[in-house]
């Protein structure tokens, strides 16, 4: 009975450990600790934006006063590669301030390519997110600009694609006024 507690005890802590952000290792870039301070500097700021929705051939473009930047965002922190299981299965390349990191040919993950290009005060994360099974193939493109260390825009392309059905085409944009 002990040996069944301590064993339920280190699993929890384990599991505890896993999602503790300050525990995380970090072997590509930081993606997550980004999205997450930057959502935390909105939050407080709350800045206006001017967004932009596409869908098909529908448009609508507003001014939001009140946004929910962890629901706003959320696919960004969803393009956080630095998960244990991903360990090793991207192959990176820089070029000048731009580095990317792209998933080998034998790997099934569903970031395929995550670029970051940084300066002293300027960042741009683009990622390229695919996912398929045997009734949809999903498609997005997501790119986030930061500019003296404020969010300055981010733009989400998704397509998703059901069988029997035509493909939707979504696209939200916002630029961050401050």
């Amino acid at each position: 009975m002990k040996k069944s507690i301590l064993l339920a005890s280190l699993l929890f802590l384990q599991c505890t450990k896993e999602n503790n952000p300050i525990d995380r290792e970090l072997h590509y870039f930081d993606t997550r600790g980004v999205i997450e301070n930057t959502i935390s500097k909105l939050s407080q700021e709350k800045p206006k934006v001017e967004k932009l929705w596409k869908y098909g051939r529908a448009e609508e473009k507003r001014m939001v006063e009140d946004m929910d930047w962890e629901k706003e965002l959320k696919l960004f922190l969803d393009a956080d590669i630095n998960k244990s299981s991903f360990i090793g299965s991207y192959d990176s390349t820089r070029a000048g301030q731009m580095i990317t990191y792209s998933l080998k040919s034998n790997e099934n993950l569903p970031v395929k390519i995550l670029s970051v290009s940084q300066d002293s005060t300027d960042l741009e994360i683009h990622a390229i997110r695919t996912s398929e099974n045997y009734f949809f193939t999903t498609y997005g493109d997501l790119l986030l600009r930061i500019k003296d260390e404020k969010l300055d825009s981010y733009n989400i392309h998704t397509v998703q694609k059901l069988l029997w059905f035509d493909a939707d085409t979504t696209v939200v944009s916002g630029k961050v006024l401050y």
